[in-house]
């Protein structure tokens, strides 16, 4: 007896069965096999996200099979909510950039993965100084930033990313 091979093919993705028949004479013999097709995941971790705060909701989008998300980097472990929902919450106790994993399976098909960046930025502070009342047309600005960069608008700014600029 040798080795008979046949290629099985489909038009879409499913699970079929076939049946092998072997005669010999007036005797038969039946096996099933049942062959699955997987399509390949193809996931979307969704959107870069810059949050003023610590915390955030994710938005992937789901290709086929289950997803599951990860977190790959950041300045701290942060605080993923349901991990195999496409819309997980996400939070942490620091501020910096984190790098979130959004990876499928489907079947036996490899997983496939996609990243999202997160930056959680600090709300930003700052002070314009006290207010002025003084005799003559120019005067020297005060102003601090806690957080972030500060920006003078309005008219005679000579500087307007100095905080201490003349106007």
């Amino acid at each position: 007896a040798g080795a008979n091979n046949y290629k099985a093919n489909a038009s879409q993705f499913g699970t079929y069965s076939v049946t092998w028949t072997v005669t010999n004479g007036a005797c038969t013999a039946t096996t099933n096999q049942s062959i699955s097709f997987y399509k390949k995941p193809t996931p979307n971790a969704g959107p870069d996200q810059n949050i003023c705060g610590l915390s955030t909701t994710l938005d992937a989008t789901a290709s086929v099979g289950t997803g599951t998300w990860s977190q790959l980097s950041g300045p701290v472990t942060g605080s993923l909510g349901n991990t195999s929902q496409v819309n997980s919450s996400f939070a942490s106790t620091a501020f910096g950039a984190y790098t979130l994993r959004w990876t499928e399976v489907n079947g036996n098909c490899p997983a496939q993965s996609d990243n999202v960046s997160i930056v959680f930025s600090d709300n930003p502070a700052g002070n314009a100084g006290p207010d002025q009342s003084l005799c003559g047309l120019s005067s020297t600005l005060a102003g601090t930033v806690t957080t972030g960069a500060g920006v003078w608008s309005g008219s005679g700014v000579a500087t307007p990313t100095d905080p201490n600029t003349a106007v």
